[in-house]
């Protein structure tokens, strides 16, 4: 493990390694340097702040170890990559593997590793519409918006019928400030899939960006008619009643909307930007520590502690 450490200093793999040696000889500061450097390079490896959060807790620093064994709940180890790694799923099974690896990587916010594995792989075959699609997400999640748009509508002109590709598009639109554009393209993803529930909030999300507050509503209703539980459709109707001046509305929507969205980052933002307007400094905080707790990388999230401190 020191010789991986060694020639790849910036994989966590080596590090984890090191760390679950010391601890099995029940050395827990021996391991301490490594886990905390393998969480160091990547925040994202649950297996790593897992391991991190047990050390911590054998050296009797349980707040410190709290947080860590929180962050590494469903953890488990993955191997070390190496060059050629992007190319087994492709050698090994094709292009189904493919799309599952990436997709994979995206929902560990590994968007980079994604791109890298699927560019040669939307090369090679240009007519798969799936794996374009992984790409474009990639593309979107690098803030890459105005690209990934132009792969989704390669992509929809390769399988019209998907209808993951114009829901994809609504949300590339609206990260880009087209709300207009992000509706027809929402209201195209519910015409192929009327159940696609993200489709009618994207479409809620651009209508209320228009200002067309009955319409966003109704779009929000009909997201819980899907799923009575969507906490960013509650915080759209919290948004709607604002700004029609239906305070205790308003105030009853976004409360929900926390209630529901304890493992959900989505509405906290737009919950905590009320409760600031509202003076609301209780939710405020509730809304920052639910940020911190779900995404500590947020861009955010320092601009949101200073405004709560002002507002305090």
């Amino acid at each position: 493990y020191r010789t991986a450490a060694n020639l790849a200093p910036e994989a966590p793999e080596p590090l984890l390694g090191l760390g679950e040696v010391a601890l099995t000889d029940e050395d827990p500061l021996t391991a301490l340097p490594p886990l905390q450097r393998a969480v160091q390079v990547d925040p994202d490896y649950r297996a790593a702040r897992y391991l991190l959060g047990v050390t911590l807790q054998q050296l009797g620093r349980d707040a410190e170890a709290e947080v860590e064994l929180a962050a590494g709940q469903g953890a488990r180890k993955r191997p070390m990559p190496d060059a050629a790694s992007r190319e087994l799923s492709l050698m090994s099974f094709g292009r189904a593997m493919a799309r599952r690896d990436s997709q994979q990587l995206l929902a560990e916010s590994r968007a980079a590793e994604a791109l890298e594995l699927l560019q040669p792989l939307v090369d090679r075959f240009p007519g798969d519409a799936r794996l374009r699609v992984n790409f474009a997400l990639a593309l979107l999640r690098l803030e890459r918006a105005e690209e990934a748009l132009a792969e989704l509508a390669e992509a929809e002109s390769i399988d019209p019928g998907l209808a993951m590709v114009p829901y994809n598009r609504a949300v590339a639109c609206l990260r880009l400030g087209r709300a207009a554009e992000a509706v027809t393209h929402a209201e195209r993803a519910i015409a192929l899939q009327a159940q696609l529930t993200p489709a009618h909030l994207v479409r809620a999300k651009a209508l209320l960006e228009l200002g067309r507050l009955e319409e966003a509503g109704a779009a929000a209703e009909e997201a819980l008619t899907l799923d009575a539980r969507l906490a960013p459709a509650h915080e759209i109707l919290g948004t709607v009643a604002e700004q029609r001046n239906r305070p205790e509305e308003a105030h009853a929507a976004f409360l929900r909307a926390a209630d529901l969205a304890e493992n959900d980052g989505r509405p906290w933002p737009g919950i905590f930007r009320y409760a600031l307007r509202s003076r609301d400094l209780a939710l405020a905080q509730r809304a920052l520590a639910a940020v911190q707790r779900l995404d500590p990388n947020f861009s955010e999230l320092p601009e949101m502690q200073r405004q709560l401190e002002a507002a305090r």
